[in-house]
């Protein structure tokens, strides 16, 4: 898959790879765990980096780490959608601080919101976006034992789901 992707480098005294994957990908939630994209990226994707691709969302039961989430499962409680913009961001520079990586997760929402005001009534509860009372995001941060890994994902469209 070499060549379906391309990387920028970031930040001064944050240095962050940026991957811009041109592959659509569903998103199935074992995305974040530590170095996965490494395997797909290889050496370059060690270290902080942002991957980010467009696609589905079709997280799979094994990989859901919310357990509301897990445990209503069986009452059709799905994380999916048809076609969403993905950040997943893993900075082992953080270590495995899971509230910096929440709050980078927040400042990522913030700004996000601030761009639509002209969609309709915008609200941000914590990190997420409600445009008219509909969810517009989906995100989840994990701490591995030497880095935290982030996954934002943002409905392409203000129609459908998520």
């Amino acid at each position: 898959m070499e060549g379906n992707w391309t990387v920028e480098e970031g930040g001064k005294f944050f240095p962050v790879r940026i991957f811009s994957w041109k592959v659509r990908h569903t998103y199935v939630g074992e995305e974040i765990d530590h170095l996965w994209f490494s395997q797909i990226f290889g050496e370059e994707a060690f270290g902080n980096i942002a991957v980010i691709w467009r696609g589905p969302m079709d997280v799979k039961l094994e990989f859901v780490r919310d357990q509301t989430e897990k445990v209503n499962w069986d009452q059709g409680a799905r994380i999916s959608g048809p076609d969403l913009v993905h950040l997943v961001a893993e900075f082992p520079q953080l270590g495995n601080n899971l509230i910096a990586m929440y709050s980078f997760q927040a400042m990522l929402a913030d700004a996000l919101a601030s761009r639509l005001p002209e969609q309709g009534k915008v609200e941000v509860r914590g990190t997420d976006i409600y445009v008219e009372g509909r969810k517009l995001n989906v995100g989840v941060c994990v701490a591995h034992p030497t880095s935290c890994t982030m996954h934002f994902a943002v409905n392409a469209s203000l129609e459908g789901r998520p």
